[in-house]
């Protein structure tokens, strides 16, 4: 009964103000955008405790490859957050809010339970990610710091030192 389960979920959507044609679609293209967005978070979470990996091993050819590669996945993950606001913002009828306050206030039932599971895992990938990347930094700074400390010392190894005497 599909039809009966799709006719009960207009009726649903039509008390909330879900009557757009468009609704199938937007919810059908924000869930591929979630989990493409759980894809990418993940892979990013890899790939930047790989790079801090091989920071520690002064690694600097695969740190290179690894930083690029996350740099792609950052241009990846800003269009899809692109596309998903654009997405919400049709969902909620030209109004701009958080994805979860959208769902939860724009989405039928059905499609609310499909929908939050992922936005959880995203959320935690999300977290996981950014956790991976301060340790990074935190890498990379005293690897710079300690770099620069070799650097001073060794210019200031190749300068004339200047003997001066007092009188007493």
């Amino acid at each position: 009964s599909s039809t009966a389960r799709t006719f009960c979920g207009f009726l649903e959507g039509a008390r909330q103000g879900m009557t757009s044609p468009n609704y199938p679609s937007i919810i059908r293209d924000l869930k591929s955008i979630l989990q493409q967005e759980c894809r990418i978070q993940s892979e990013y979470a890899g790939v930047t405790a790989e790079e801090a990996k091989n920071t520690t091993r002064f690694n600097a050819a695969r740190i290179e490859a690894l930083a690029l590669k996350r740099s792609d996945l950052c241009d990846r993950m800003e269009e899809l957050q692109g596309r998903r606001r654009t997405l919400v913002t049709e969902l909620c009828d030209g109004t701009e809010m958080k994805l979860s306050d959208a769902v939860e206030k724009c989405c039928l039932t059905q499609d609310k339970k499909i929908l939050f599971p992922i936005i959880q895992r995203l959320k935690l990938l999300v977290h996981q990610a950014r956790g991976e990347s301060r340790e990074l930094g935190g890498l990379t700074s005293f690897s710079l710091s300690l770099v620069n400390s070799l650097v001073t010392l060794i210019s200031s190894g190749g300068r004339q030192v200047s003997r001066s005497y007092s009188r007493r």
